[in-house]
């Protein structure tokens, strides 16, 4: 597993190079209506290659630290 792994909302995924890899999960009831994490069903991603996605609207980062909202 590379250092950095994403879950993604519908639709964002646009490509990936050999040795991503992708797969659909579910999410929580709540995750899906309050968290706007991207639905019901969201991608993540794994492995060692890159991910091309798309953005709709302003992008930005966000730290995120185990154990805090």
């Amino acid at each position: 597993v590379g250092a950095t792994q994403y879950l993604l909302n519908d639709g964002a995924f646009v490509a990936a190079t050999s040795g991503t890899e992708m797969k659909v999960r579910t999410q929580s009831l709540g995750n899906a209506l309050f968290a706007q994490s991207g639905g019901f069903f969201v991608m993540e991603t794994a492995g060692k290659g890159q991910v091309v996605v798309s953005g709709f609207g302003s992008m930005f980062s966000l730290d995120v630290e185990p154990g805090k909202d």
